[in-house]
């Protein structure tokens, strides 16, 4: 037998083992103060692991961070074999949220015999949010052995095998539950034992055995209680089996309890094997489910999207009428998705213009105004903005009390670049129900495109709880983890910096003395523009927070899920977690972090420091004591009205970006942001490329415009500067070796043939121009500004010629929205 592990060193004396118990107590009451006394005192008679472990838990629990890792480091350096000491560095490792070191800690204390089989509970919540999958069966396994009596532990490692795609071992962990209890439930075990035995079903179904799956579906279907789960299962294992013609009764069924299902109808006519047959069949079968369903909205709008011709009018005619004779005010939403296929556009148009004209009035004066609303979104989504904007306001004209058409009127103006004009107009609308959170928010959201942050902080503080003495809701936004407004309003502070930037360049050129009101001028446009690039960092910098917060909530439901007996949603829960930061609005906000940061790189390659974003600019011994003064009670106020939260050593970002450019790791400090975002985006291989360029990792930024070629179908206008941004390294950099230069072109050519040749660069060039700049659309235009501005050496005369030809062209058919946002491209 081999020996046992080795315990750790036992405490020297009765009295010294009583005192740390005792220390250990008070710990566990949350005495922190009272604790560390007698700690203090047993380590200058006797410096045991434990106790330097113990006290480093109670300085990390009184906010001594510093001084709490270096105690539990001496700990583990004194005896990293210790039970106790393992135990306690798993739970300050947890606490700072290093849970992979969590992990390892107390995987110590089980290794090294720990009685206390509490650990493996905590050790399985972390290996769960580590994904450390391999693990957590072990644990789990250990823990179902020790306390075998309860249901959740089993159905804690029926997950663990199902998350380690260990289908077999979860049916049998499952099965042999069920087993033992032979169907021995209380009526409180009921709903408990119904989600067991349908997640069961799901790993049945998961393995591919979809009859094994129905049959088991068929032995639990009268007890189990989601009865929509049931039925929806049971469709789909007959669809897989090709028994379609019993899949169509199941689904005609789930219709019955919901006919405003489109997924239902859709997988019907799968099932009937109708989208293969003709028009006339597909037609035939939604006016029999019409009768049947004659308020479902499904059967009346999916003919729409495959009938064509007189059929087509004849249908959009009764389905958009009815709801304009109705007084919906979505009409125009609703038919929207119908829109894409541009045969549709022209029949809509006639049909509404028609009624208006005709019928509308007749009908009622509320008919005519959604009449003339539906009109002026259908004409701003043409891009015909004079026409939107002249039915927009007789619709206002006719009825000035509601909210929907100031809404409207604002979108319109937005494309019309009249921000501030917009702005105005959606909060004429906000005053029209000062209750409505919805109009409040879109309010804000148009004072923060407009730039007008102070306007848009106002108007959102009506609805937020604002402690007292606060002067706006700003903390209680942050508190309230208000995504969509702090991503918002970073963006706007991010423009500010750059309008501020444009206008210091200006002064800087226009200035002729230096006189003190010249000198003050200049000092607040400086600081201006450092706070402004601050603040957007600290918005974006508090949205990676806020997500880290939704990655960490779901620590208690890996053991609260097992409880209550809420396996199914708990997979569905770590799933969608697992997609947690590809999600739009985090995306967004990377993408914003990312500008500063690639701003910072830019102006350190450049030789400028933070704060003098713009040469020459004045030092500070130059600043008067009357713009010192000026400065500082400003920039209270700005920390006032902008402090995310109320303890802040770095209230508007100010130290964060001064640390950028003086550690200059700005780029590297975006890698780990970049590895959690969803590598599908397109975004996120545009971001990659940036930083693994500056990186000099050519062959990984290579891999980026590979798979922006694979998820655009080799189409994406940007992969034209940035192929030529690598063709351009690769001929010119030195520093590359040869081997790593060779690799890169065979890469190329291996992707993109255009490089596999031997071609001149005005050949390649004009190649690349061909292939992926031949579409009109705001995405080429900014894909030309990148290569005029970035790669002209590569650009013959008559190419450059042509790519301004064709910029100029894509910049007059945009509306002035969209063409403000490709003036406002900046290429880094």
């Amino acid at each position: 037998m081999p020996p046992k592990k080795r315990l750790g060193k036992v405490l020297e004396t009765n009295k010294e083992d009583a005192q740390f118990r005792e220390a250990l107590k008070l710990y566990e009451s949350k005495q922190y103060r009272k604790a560390l006394k007698i700690l203090d005192v047993l380590l200058k008679k006797s410096p045991s692991a434990e106790a330097f472990s113990l006290k480093g838990l109670l300085l990390y629990n009184l906010n001594e961070l510093t001084e709490a890792e270096s105690y539990i480091l001496k700990g583990i350096a004194k005896d990293d074999n210790n039970v106790i000491v393992n135990h306690i560095s798993g739970i300050y490792y947890r606490a700072v949220n290093n849970l992979k070191e969590a992990a390892k800690w107390f995987s110590g204390a089980v290794e090294h015999g720990s009685s206390n089989k509490n650990i493996l509970r905590d050790l399985s919540s972390v290996q769960s949010q580590i994904r450390d999958y391999k693990g957590l069966v072990k644990s789990r396994l250990a823990y179902l052995e020790d306390q075998p009596a309860y249901r959740a532990n089993w159905t804690a490692l029926a997950t663990a095998y199902h998350l380690n795609k260990d289908h077999a071992a979860a049916e049998r962990v499952l099965t042999k539950f069920e087993n033992m209890v032979k169907g021995n439930y209380s009526e409180a075990d009921l709903y408990e034992q119904s989600e067991c035995t349908l997640y069961l079903n799901r790993i049945i179904g998961e393995t591919g055995d979809h009859q094994r799956a129905l049959d088991d579906l068929e032995r639990i279907k009268d007890w189990a209680r989601d009865g929509v789960a049931v039925l929806e299962s049971k469709a789909f294992y007959l669809t897989s089996l090709g028994r379609n013609k019993e899949a169509s009764v199941v689904y005609r069924e789930l219709l019955q309890r919901n006919p405003d299902n489109q997924d239902y109808y859709l997988k019907l006519e799968e099932t009937l094997g109708t989208t293969t047959k003709p028009v006339a069949v597909r037609k035939a079968l939604y006016e029999k489910l019409g009768r049947f369903y004659p308020k479902s909205e499904p059967v009346k709008f999916i003919p729409l999207t495959f009938l064509t011709g007189d059929d087509f009018k004849q249908a959009a005619e009764s389905y958009i009428l009815s709801q304009l004779k109705r007084g919906v005010p979505s009409a125009f939403v609703n038919v929207k998705p119908l829109y894409r296929k541009k045969a549709n556009v022209p029949v809509f148009l006639e049909i509404v213009t028609k009624f208006f004209e005709n019928e509308a009035a007749k009908v009622s004066p509320l008919t005519w105004c959604w009449t003339a609303y539906y009109l002026a979104l259908h004409h701003l989504h043409v891009k015909n903005l004079s026409k939107a904007l002249e039915y927009i306001n007789l619709a206002i004209d006719h009825t000035p009390t509601l909210v929907e058409l100031y809404v409207a009127k604002a979108r319109i103006l937005k494309h019309f670049n009249k921000l501030q004009e917009a702005a105005e107009v959606m909060d004429s609308g906000r005053s029209l129900d000062l209750q409505d959170r919805f109009i409040n928010s879109k309010a804000t959201k148009y004072y923060l495109r407009a730039n007008l942050i102070d306007s848009a902080v106002k108007t959102i503080s009506l609805f937020t709880k604002n402690d007292e003495g606060a002067v706006n809701g700003i903390k209680d936004l942050h508190v309230m983890q208000s995504i969509w407004f702090i991503t918002e309003n970073g963006e706007a502070y991010y423009r500010l910096f750059l309008a501020k930037l444009a206008e210091l360049e200006e002064f800087n050129r226009s200035a002729d003395a230096d006189d003190e009101e010249t000198i003050i001028t200049r000092n607040v446009l400086e600081d201006e523009i450092s706070e402004f690039k601050a603040l957007s960092a600290k918005r974006f910098i508090a949205i990676t927070k806020i997500y880290d917060e939704f990655f960490s909530d779901q620590m208690d439901f890996h053991s609260y899920c097992m409880r209550r007996g809420t396996p199914r949603a708990y997979i569905d829960t770590i799933k969608w977690e697992d997609r947690l930061y590809g999600s739009p609005m985090y995306v967004r906000a990377i993408m914003g972090l990312a500008k500063i940061h690639l701003d910072v790189d830019r102006d350190i390659k450049e030789g400028r420091p933070f704060g003098f974003e713009t040469a020459p600019m004045l030092p500070s011994s130059k600043r008067t004591k009357k713009a010192k003064s000026q400065n500082a009670k400003r920039r209270e106020e700005v920390i006032t009205k902008t402090a995310p939260y109320s303890e802040d050593n770095d209230a508007i970002g100010l130290n964060y970006i001064e640390s950028l450019y003086k550690d200059k790791n700005g780029v590297d400090l975006l890698v780990p942001y970049y590895d959690k975002i969803d590598k599908e985006l397109i975004c996120t291989n545009l971001l990659g490329f940036k930083i693994f360029q500056i990186q000099k990792k050519y062959l990984v930024s290579n891999g980026c415009v590979s798979k922006l070629s694979e998820l655009t179908n080799d189409k994406h206008p940007h992969i034209a500067p940035l192929l030529l941004e690598l063709k351009l390294v690769a001929t010119n950099d030195e520093s590359i070796v040869a081997p790593l230069k060779k690799l890169l072109l065979l890469g190329l050519g291996k992707r993109f043939p255009a490089f596999a040749g031997e071609d001149e660069s005005s050949k390649l060039v004009s190649k690349v121009v061909d292939h992926y700049l031949s579409r009109s659309t705001p995405e080429t235009a900014c894909a030309i500004t990148e290569i005029l501005q970035k790669l002209l050496e590569f650009v013959a005369e008559q190419t450059k010629s042509d790519l301004e030809n064709k910029l100029e062209a894509i910049e007059s058919a945009v509306d002035p929205y969209a063409l403000s946002k490709i003036q406002a491209f900046r290429v880094y």
